[in-house]
């Protein structure tokens, strides 16, 4: 596949559904996708917890047959999502009775084609086909993606839910800066640029400059630290701070590598799946991938800041940790005083 890496190191979650009655998923068209039942999703995710993404189709829409026999059946979609998710088909004509978060939902409508409640109640009421429902763990996350996805369409979506990005950033930023890494064109070619180096290279630099150090933990399957590195890096701005403000650092958080810092020794001894020891000591063992660590020029941690961020966020973030704002202010100070500014000079 173009972009998408399979993620292997699991570190997210998800949620379940029970089903009674036949679910209704057609022999045709097949699919490299493996999709299961509500039921048999509800059971799985009982012993491993994943997000769902469940496919709304009705037997007479072209276009979700079309999706089973093109982006369905990209080897490399399919095997991230067989790997990520519980995929799930639901026919949104169904005329089964269905129990989702112990309610019964069943398809009492009359006329031509009538739609299901549980079908008009996940979509909103947004009826159209095909669509698709991404739904995390705990309920507080789902996404709506209608209409026909080819698969670099669907990528960023897979993305966003899989790493948790919606926590951070919109969807419709991400996708923008998801759609670069697979249109390089579109990548911005200024001749300033970030030259990313080892851990053990930006200590013995800071030596001798005395700035800080930031620190971009991720791997090689994350694919949003690859947006981060490959675009949100890649701005202008972005590029200008980093370079004034900081020592940057990539630390690839499976390395095997053993790495010294304040005087320890850190290794990857597989205590923590593939997982590298230092990298987790570094964000106090709650290592969420991408994650942005800043390093003060005695080399004390700062802090760690988890999962993706656009342009714009990051910029601000840049900022406030490298300009020393953070040791006079919060956060949620800081940015008020931006919006103030900007109001005073109108």
């Amino acid at each position: 596949m173009r972009t998408l890496i399979i993620l292997i190191v699991s570190i997210l979650s998800t949620f379940s559904i029970p089903v009674n009655g036949q679910d209704s998923i057609p022999a045709e068209p097949q699919s490299l996708v493996k999709w299961v039942t509500l039921q048999e999703a509800e059971a799985l995710n009982a012993k491993q917890p994943k997000p769902f993404i469940i496919d709304f189709y009705t037997d007479w829409c072209g276009w979700c047959k079309h999706m089973m026999r093109t982006t369905f059946s990209d080897p490399g979609i399919a095997a991230y999502i067989n790997t990520n998710f519980y995929p799930v088909r639901f026919n949104a004509e169904t005329k089964d009775t269905v129990i989702y978060r112990g309610e019964k939902y069943w398809n009492k409508s009359t006329g031509n084609r009538p739609p299901h409640d549980l079908a008009i109640k996940l979509l909103q009421g947004k009826l159209s086909y095909p669509t698709l429902l991404f739904i995390n763990n705990d309920y507080k996350f789902n996404l709506i993606v209608p209409g026909f996805q080819n698969s670099l369409d669907l990528e960023p979506f897979l993305v966003y839910t899989v790493e948790y990005v919606f926590n951070t950033t919109a969807i419709e930023n991400f996708r923008t800066d998801y759609k670069q890494l697979s249109q390089p064109d579109t990548l911005k070619k200024d001749t300033a640029t970030i030259h990313w180096m080892g851990l053990e290279q930006g200590l013995e630099l800071q030596k001798s400059q005395h700035k800080k150090m930031l620190v971009l933990i991720s791997t090689k399957w994350c694919n949003s630290g690859r947006v981060y590195k490959e675009v949100a890096f890649k701005d202008s701005a972005i590029v200008k701070t980093v370079n004034e403000l900081y020592i940057p650092v990539y630390f690839d958080a499976e390395t095997t590598d053993t790495l010294s810092f304040k005087g320890i020794n850190y290794v990857n001894d597989g205590t923590h799946a593939t997982l590298h020891n230092l990298a987790l000591a570094m964000c106090n063992n709650r290592l969420v991938l991408p994650s942005l660590v800043y390093v003060d020029s005695n080399t004390d941690l700062i802090t760690a800041v988890p999962q993706y961020h656009g342009a714009k966020d990051l910029g601000l973030m840049l900022v406030y940790f490298g300009k020393d704002y953070f040791k006079s202010m919060k956060w949620e100070e800081y940015i008020k005083s931006l919006s103030t500014k900007a109001g005073d000079s109108k």
